[in-house]
């Protein structure tokens, strides 16, 4: 009885402290070194904390130190592990109960796999990051995530489009193109907000969590007449913008370049958006048209450190794309496989099901209740799992 409450009220305590997360902003900290009350890193602290060194109330970790502490050297008043020092050692009889109990297993499955999911890489990657997941619109694509003028384009080219030339080379397999041209009315923009408006403006769009320093990625630019390329970032906290980072230029640039655009001085953000644009797209006329026909070419953007190689891509987000989150009105879910849907509320009751395999899902959430929700989507041969967060 003593176990199944311990495990409870983890679970309990933890789902409470995502749920105020989603509603009053960021409680999660994750990075090499990490502190807050959701802690996740190589070296972390907090109520939670999961990394090689951890210390918290509860605790998992190859070093674990806590009252709750699961890991293989543990030192706490209830541990789980190889080497345990600890006023209950539990890792006889609570594994044989929790194996015996199911009662027992699924609390205990549900607190890892979301403490497992509060990982530095997890929490923070940019959604098609690589733009490899574009939606098949019969006569363009649209890169998904990715607000674009393609549906307003009234010719029989249009301003943004996938391209094969990518880099780094054995990293993915498209970019992103954007084309403008005054003679055509091509305008060369892609952005993100929790609408998937081009007429929404900038607003939040996907979560990050941790301190996340800069923006990083690869780009090409062919400008022409003077023309300004920009890709600008917007960090948010509860709504309002709190940093900004910007990379303009007007060079041209041949061959795939790097580039780290640094964000200005902030205390704490949950969530941003992107702005990509062949042209300068900012300010009072003319500056804000296209001058010539310019194309830039972006590909693997991410927060911190640039993509090198294939190791350093988050997969799950290359296979899964779910925006936006939090969401409250709808929410549109992209995969390279054809998957099949499943959505859980927090005390693990199903909530959807969709069994026809598809590579795009758009559900309505508007009538759904506040909180932590988990999706599970499944393809031939494999499974994903992952979390929404419904705000109201």
């Amino acid at each position: 009885m003593k176990n199944k409450m311990i495990l409870l009220t983890a679970l309990v305590l933890l789902l409470t402290g995502i749920t105020l997360n989603g509603t009053f902003g960021n409680l999660f900290s994750a990075g090499t070194f990490s502190f807050n009350y959701f802690a996740s890193g190589d070296y972390a602290a907090g109520v939670f904390a999961a990394g090689k060194f951890s210390i918290g109330i509860f605790s998992i970790g190859i070093f674990s130190m806590g009252i709750f502490s699961i890991g293989i050297f543990n030192l706490g008043i209830y541990a789980i592990g190889i080497f345990i020092f600890a006023r209950h050692k539990r890792l006889p009889e609570l594994l044989h109960a929790v194996s015996t109990k199911p009662i027992l297993m699924k609390p205990l499955i549900v607190l890892l796999i979301v403490l497992a999911g509060l990982s530095p890489k997890a929490l923070s990657q940019i959604p098609n990051s690589g733009f490899e997941l574009w939606s098949d619109k019969g006569a363009y694509m649209d890169p998904a995530g990715f607000a674009t003028p393609n549906s307003l384009t009234t010719g029989t080219r249009y301003p943004v489009s996938r391209s094969a030339d990518h880099f780094p080379a054995s990293v993915g397999n498209y970019s992103i193109k954007l084309e403008s041209n005054p003679t055509e009315n091509l305008f060369g923009i892609a952005l993100q907000n929790n609408q998937n408006s081009m007429f929404a403006g900038s607003l939040p769009a996907f979560p990050v969590s941790g301190h996340p320093t800069s923006l990083t990625g690869y780009y090409r630019y062919l400008p022409q007449n003077g023309d300004t390329m920009i890709i600008l970032i917007q960090l948010f906290n509860n709504g309002s913008t709190v940093s900004v980072g910007t990379f303009i230029s007007t060079d041209t640039v041949s061959d795939w370049k790097s580039f780290s655009i640094p964000f200005q001085n902030y205390l704490t953000a949950d969530s941003a958006s992107i702005i990509l644009s062949s042209y300068y797209a900012f300010g009072s006329p003319p500056s804000y048209v296209p001058q010539g026909n310019s194309v830039l070419f972006v590909d693997n953007l991410n927060l911190n450190n640039l993509i090198t190689s294939v190791s350093d891509r988050i997969t799950l987000n290359e296979i899964l794309t779910l925006f936006p989150n939090p969401a409250s009105d709808f929410v549109h879910i992209n995969s390279v496989k054809p998957v099949s849907l499943e959505i859980y509320g927090f005390t693990g009751q199903l909530v959807f099901r969709n069994q026809n395999k598809s590579t795009e899902h758009r559900q309505n959430v508007s009538e759904w209740s506040a909180g932590l929700y988990f999706i599970r989507l499944r393809s031939e041969t494999e499974a994903i799992n992952q979390t929404l967060i419904i705000r109201r």
